[in-house]
């Protein structure tokens, strides 16, 4: 009876240890390519009247050993109470995160402390070039390029009728014949870098 009790004390100890330190870091030793979207989630347990209103939160992305590479990223509610931040390694090493406990106006517990780490390997720009960097104004001030200098040429379709019913989305349908995500196929196949 006592070893009973002692184990069944034993597993709850180990449940509440549990709980709370996995609950403190996320995105432990996780790889991702650069330019790949890391996406952390928090489960307030707060009730909100307006929680789109009401959540005004931020992390900081901070790439080890680099001053110039630190981002400060809003987090997003995203339904009921789960809130998301979407992370994004604009180079490869070794890059943390941590909420800014001074942005979190409630001492809301879902996001106080929270951090986590991860590395970025470098991408594989050959099946998406994207992959590069984000885009900027080049240093000539005229054109555009890949944060890594790779120039960015801008080539796009405007297709007027695609929120209509001309395009059935998944099917085709009989005015257009295409559906929208073939329209999007042939025009990605077209090497075309955006649709407006």
């Amino acid at each position: 009876m006592i070893t009973e009790k002692f184990t069944k004390y034993k597993l709850i100890l180990l449940l509440m240890l549990c709980s709370m330190t996995s609950s403190v870091v996320f995105a432990q030793n996780d790889s991702y390519a650069v330019m790949d979207i890391v996406e952390i989630e928090f489960n307030s347990q707060v009730k909100y009247g307006n929680a789109y209103m009401d959540v005004d939160v931020w992390i900081e992305l901070k790439k080890e050993g680099s001053s110039s590479e630190v981002y400060r990223i809003p987090v997003f509610w995203d339904g009921g109470n789960v809130f998301r931040v979407r992370l994004v390694p604009t180079s490869p090493g070794k890059w943390t995160w941590k909420v800014i406990n001074e942005t979190v106006e409630n001492a809301d517990r879902s996001f106080i402390g929270r951090s986590g780490s991860f590395t970025a390997v470098a991408a594989n720009v050959s099946s998406n070039p994207n992959k590069r960097g984000f885009i900027r104004v080049a240093s000539n001030n005229r054109t555009l390029e890949y944060a890594d200098g790779t120039p960015f040429f801008y080539t796009a379709d405007t297709s007027w009728s695609a929120l209509t019913e001309v395009f059935g989305f998944s099917k085709a349908n009989t005015i257009s014949g295409i559906s929208f995500q073939n329209y999007i196929s042939t025009r990605k196949g077209q090497d075309l870098t955006g649709l407006m």
